[in-house]
């Protein structure tokens, strides 16, 4: 959190810890001090979303905006492995759903996924399994709308979005600007993928077997190295620490 704080100040954002805020209970919120439903829901909302994802963590940044100045933000943290990809599509059906409980009718898009956006097109095909769940999420959202376009953008021109995905909070004046903290139990799929992961032998493979079973080499100068070493580590979740 220290490092994502030093980061974005250049951008004149900090960084605020503080409690999650339901979607649908701002969606409520923001409908009641927005114009009336025909006057706004003619206009149409723009939506810009973006996934993160690297070795420790995943998530999703969405900002949607609309008529009136409304500008909702909202800053997602994955509880389940997403690759690069899948985080793409969750942040765009995580802005889609929040679009819905807008009721907005027209909805312009941008992601600066290109394998996202031409999959939703069409001009790509999508292949993986996975990634054919996500798209018929995206499409089946889509129905609930007069007009949907999503088109593919630079990431610098989705600087907003892509900050959003790193962040657990942010505080910057406006009106009707509203930050949503959430955290995303499950993939959009309902399908909890499994990596399987392979530890091949090396140096730690004695000092672990000897913290989990006391297994040592019969050799008695090995089982007093081992000893040695394994004084330093510790066993979490199966880890050597």
């Amino acid at each position: 959190m220290v490092a994502w704080a030093v980061e974005l100040s250049e951008y004149d954002i900090t960084f605020v810890p503080r409690g999650n805020i339901k979607s649908q209970l701002l969606a409520d919120f923001i409908l009641e001090l927005s114009s009336p439903p025909e006057a706004t829901n003619m206009q149409p909302w723009t939506l810009s979303v973006d996934g993160a994802s690297n070795i420790r963590r995943s998530g999703a940044g969405v900002v949607l905006e609309g008529p009136d100045g409304v500008l909702i933000e909202q800053s997602l943290r994955f509880a389940f492995k997403a690759s690069n990809n899948q985080a793409e599509y969750e942040a765009l059906i995580a802005g889609m759903r929040l679009a819905k409980e807008m009721e907005v009718a027209d909805l312009r898009a941008k992601s600066d996924s290109q394998l996202v956006t031409s999959q939703v097109s069409g001009e790509f095909q999508a292949k993986d399994p996975q990634l054919i769940k996500y798209l018929e999420q995206v499409r089946s959202l889509a129905k609930h709308f007069n007009t949907f376009e999503l088109i593919y953008v630079p990431r610098e021109q989705n600087a907003r979005a892509d900050l959003l995905s790193k962040l657990a909070s942010t505080k910057k004046p406006g009106n009707n600007r509203t930050v949503i903290q959430e955290t995303v139990a499950k993939p959009s799929t309902g399908d909890l993928e499994v990596w399987m992961v392979t530890r091949n032998d090396d140096w730690r493979t004695p000092i672990i077997q000897y913290l989990e079973n006391e297994k040592l080499p019969e050799e008695k100068e090995e089982k007093v190295k081992i000893k040695k070493r394994a004084a330093h580590y510790t066993m979490v979740g199966g880890e050597l620490y």
